[in-house]
């Protein structure tokens, strides 16, 4: 069997090492953005049940760390096959967190909590760094292939 190739590289070769690059990048960055958030997540402290310590940073205080502790990358393929990753978190606060909320919760509470963006912010802030890092490995990539 031929396989095409793109200038003096064969294809399928590329394809290898491409993935295994990638997968490298897209995992690494993962984790990198995973660190950013929970540094954006916590800059004060306070204990449980206190408000924000004004002065302490644009971020949430952080009262037990359980909601820095909540933020997890999870890493996988697509229904594609393309490498993915995931950075989340299933705590309840991290939306009232990076956007603020006004109104009353299912409790009956009422709230005017001001967002405290901390996710946002991290990705803003990593993206050159990711973009550059892709770049690198795709070029590292054809180099390995040929």
């Amino acid at each position: 069997m031929k396989v095409e190739v793109y200038g003096s590289v064969p294809l399928d070769s590329l394809a290898v090492a491409a993935e295994d690059e990638v997968s490298r990048v897209v995992t690494d960055s993962a984790l990198a953005l995973l660190t950013q958030i929970r540094r954006n997540a916590a800059t004060g402290s306070h204990k449980p049940g206190a408000p924000h310590i004004p002065g302490t940073g644009p971020g949430p205080n952080v009262a037990t760390g359980d909601y820095r502790r909540s933020w997890a990358v999870q890493t996988g393929r697509d229904a594609a096959g393309a490498v993915v990753a995931l950075v989340s978190t299933r705590s309840p606060q991290g939306p009232r967190l990076e956007y603020g909320f006004t109104d009353v919760d299912s409790l009956g509470r009422r709230y005017a909590q001001p967002p405290y963006p901390h996710v946002r912010p991290a990705v803003e802030q990593y993206r050159p760094r990711f973009e550059a890092d892709m770049a690198a490995a795709l070029a590292r990539a054809v180099r390995r292939s040929q």
